[in-house]
């Protein structure tokens, strides 16, 4: 009654006895035991497939790695070469004709004007000369602008550095000419001016695919 009271029902379940309950538990324990022992050796097995695939990869991954280095180093030479014949190439059309040059000075200079000594130094030319008394100075500065307007000359590179008047009723004078390091003339150019052996080396690059 007191348990019916109790909301509980009137007959209390049937426990398991103690017994049967160990005897569950160590079977579950057994059982779990076993399964442990069966997949050791399939781990083990895994285990050693999983190596011999490793070390037959290794050799591999070693010819892969030294693949590798050899492609880099035939790139860094390869380079080096492009580069050493890209020197050389701008070493030689970095040469200028000398007839060429003077080609050019005698095309500039105007009448009544004598130059007296021209130096060709890395990237500028330097001119000394003397000009008729009359009209002197006007032929010097005509002379200096058409100096700026050749193609090899910088822009606005051609100054007059000095212009005095001598005892003779000449005006002595010296011009700077910055020249422009990154003009390549053209063949054709080169034989207008008589250079006719850097033309014919011009060809010959561009037939070889040199970049000039």
């Amino acid at each position: 009654e007191r348990r019916l009271e109790l909301g509980l029902p009137a007959d209390p379940p049937l426990q398991r006895p103690t017994r049967t309950l160990l005897l569950a538990g160590a079977g579950s324990g057994l059982l779990l035991v076993a399964l442990s022992l069966v997949a050791l050796p399939l781990f083990a097995n895994r285990e050693r497939q999983l190596q011999t695939e490793v070390d037959r990869l290794a050799p591999v991954e070693q010819r892969v790695g030294a693949a590798r280095a050899r492609v880099g180093s035939l790139s860094a030479q390869t380079k080096a070469l492009e580069q050493a014949t890209s020197q050389i190439a701008s070493q030689l059309v970095g040469v200028r004709s000398g007839s060429a040059l003077l080609e050019q000075l005698r095309r500039t200079t105007p009448e009544g004007v004598r130059l007296l000594s021209v130096t060709l130094q890395p990237g500028e030319l330097l001119i000394s000369g003397e000009a008729d008394g009359f009209g002197a100075y006007e032929r010097i500065n005509a002379f200096q602008l058409n100096l700026e307007g050749l193609e090899n000359v910088a822009v606005r590179g051609a100054r007059v550095l000095k212009a005095s008047a001598e005892a003779d009723g000449l005006v002595a004078f010296s011009i700077n000419a910055a020249l422009d390091t990154s003009f390549k003339p053209t063949p054709e150019q080169l034989r207008d001016l008589g250079a006719e052996g850097l033309a014919i080396r011009y060809e010959l690059l561009e037939a070889e695919g040199v970049p000039l």
